[in-house]
């Protein structure tokens, strides 16, 4: 069987060596073992912080997106809202009726007169 039991030296500075020896291998396992938790916890801190910054990105865009498309979408109501209130005027359905399907009022003629520019583009 083994023996566990440490035999001290028999002299003074034999002793204070060896004692000073042993807390300088504890201070230095304890040192190692602090210096490895706290780089594991920058770690892990960096870890997630990156991550965060990440989603954070991600979040940005996609809220820049949807303020965009939000935009777009309230230029077009308004554009429909405008179009509701012109299809609710009378002159103006008369003025669509006549310049569109060629309708005209009793005893009124409409000649159709050509338009140059949509004659030169149709030339090319």
């Amino acid at each position: 069987m083994k023996n566990n039991v440490t035999q001290f030296p028999a002299n003074d500075k034999s002793r204070r060596d060896h004692f000073e020896a042993t807390r300088r291998s504890i201070v230095k396992r304890r040192l190692t073992l602090t210096s490895t938790v706290f780089v594991g916890t920058l770690c892990i801190a960096l870890f997630f912080t990156g991550n965060q910054y990440m989603n954070n990105e991600s979040a940005q865009k996609e809220l820049a997106k949807a303020q965009s498309e939000y935009e777009t979408l309230v230029d077009k109501e308004k554009s429909l809202s405008e179009q509701v209130e012109q299809l609710n005027d009378d002159d103006y359905i008369a003025k669509i009726a006549r310049s569109e399907y060629y309708l005209s009022k009793e005893d009124e003629i409409i000649f159709n007169i050509p338009d140059e520019k949509k004659d030169k583009e149709n030339k090319e």
